[in-house]
């Protein structure tokens, strides 16, 4: 029973193919003609042969139907054979003198910072200019007889040592670091870079993209070639099945196929006409942008002038408000509370949230305030505050993060 069901399918098919086969190339519909009765409903065997090949079929118009879904055996052979070639460009580059320079450039960059910077700039030179940083001081402490002078050295000494134990043990990681980077990892990576690009277009590009596109094409096109209509341009949507024209074909072949040498130099020679012809232009584009740059850093010296000068009245207009009476007993009465420009930050949100509440104001008029309080706070912010207390441990991290 099972054979008999699948002789019947392999009767039905055949005779499909048949179908097809047997009908002639479609010809242009006249006037009164449908699509169907110019040529049959089935595609033919060309017609077949140009869906599996490339994804397209052509009517007897000479007018090319791309059809979105079938890639097209040829079109997974060019990008093949096209990521087959850039990956052998890619192993070229180990006979390019480029690949060396780019090398040798970044791991003398490598070294010189090693060096220069993290051996003797933050290390060898670091070292004693810390120390006569942290001696000044005490000795500027003990000369004036500041209060609690005799304890100046001992202080020094602690953030001398400090600093030194961590800039030494970092300078000199940072030392070594820099000459494994130069001597060791830059030129693994220059000598495995191209390898992995290489490796990453051919296997992945040209093998495994091509041939997931190859597998599906063998799935979808070869049941649309037995089953699918002849096209037509009542059959066009745009998005599943395109209409090309014969124009559009042979443009798109042309940019498959890479330039012969012929056309390399009369493309190169196309682009040195254009260096010369556009010099001059460039020439006054620059000399235009430079004018220009000029005239921007004028105007903006100016503006920033102004600015200034209307910020100064400003500021001279909100410090005098202290001097009239309920404005003079409002500023008394927050700085008596302490809202200098910590705590004026600090309670801004509030401000924000009680006067969106009140619904006196609009947001952009909140927003403005809140920036107001921020900028001018009852206790002005230039005002020196109380430092924050410190002991040993404090001031040794105090001391790494200045180093940093």
């Amino acid at each position: 029973m099972p054979n008999t069901i699948i002789n019947k399918f392999l009767l039905l098919a055949l005779a499909v193919i048949l179908s097809g086969c047997s009908a002639t190339r479609p010809q242009a519909a006249t006037p009164g003609e449908t699509e169907e009765t110019t040529g049959g409903y089935f595609l033919t065997l060309e017609q077949k042969g140009q869906l599996l090949w490339m994804g397209q079929v052509q009517d007897g118009t000479g007018n090319w139907y791309d059809i979105w879904i079938v890639p097209g055996y040829r079109n997974q052979g060019l990008r093949a054979k096209k990521y087959t070639i850039l990956a052998g460009d890619n192993l070229e580059e180990y006979v390019q003198a480029e690949k060396y320079r780019k090398l040798k450039k970044e791991s003398k960059d490598a070294f010189e910072w090693a060096y220069d910077d993290c051996l003797v700039d933050f290390t060898i030179e670091g070292v004693p200019r810390a120390w006569n940083k942290y001696w000044s001081k005490a000795s500027e402490r003990s000369s004036k007889r500041v209060f609690g002078w005799w304890f100046a050295y001992p202080w020094a000494f602690l953030e001398g040592t400090v600093d030194n134990a961590f800039r030494v043990p970092t300078g000199l990681t940072g030392a070594a670091s820099g000459m494994v980077w130069g001597a060791a990892v830059v030129p693994v990576y220059h000598a495995t870079n191209s390898a992995v690009k290489a490796s990453w277009n051919f296997a992945v590009n040209a093998v495994l993209i091509s041939g997931i596109g190859t597998t599906w094409n063998t799935v979808i096109a070869p049941p649309l070639s037995l089953v699918g209509q002849q096209p037509a341009p009542a059959r066009v949507d745009g998005f599943w099945v395109t209409r090309l024209s014969q124009e559009d074909v042979i443009k798109a072949r042309a940019l498959e196929m890479p330039p012969t040498p012929e056309e390399t130099e009369a493309l190169a020679e196309w682009g040195r006409w254009l260096l010369i012809t556009s010099k001059p232009y460039e020439t006054r584009r620059t000399a235009l942008e430079k004018a220009s740059q000029e005239e921007i850093s004028a105007i903006r010296q100016k503006l920033q002038q102004a600015t200034n000068q209307i910020d100064a009245e400003e500021k001279e207009a909100i410090g005098a408000l202290a001097t009239n009476s309920p404005q003079k007993e409002a500023k008394n009465r927050l700085e008596n509370l302490g809202f200098n420009g910590a705590k004026t930050n600090y309670a801004s949100e509030e401000v924000r949230k009680y006067l969106e509440n009140r619904h006196e104001l609009s947001e952009e008029e909140i927003r403005k305030l809140i920036k107001l309080l921020r900028q001018y706070p009852p206790i002005d912010s230039d005002q020196p505050a109380l430092r924050r207390k410190t002991e040993p441990v404090q001031r040794s991290l105090q001391v790494i993060d200045e180093i940093k």
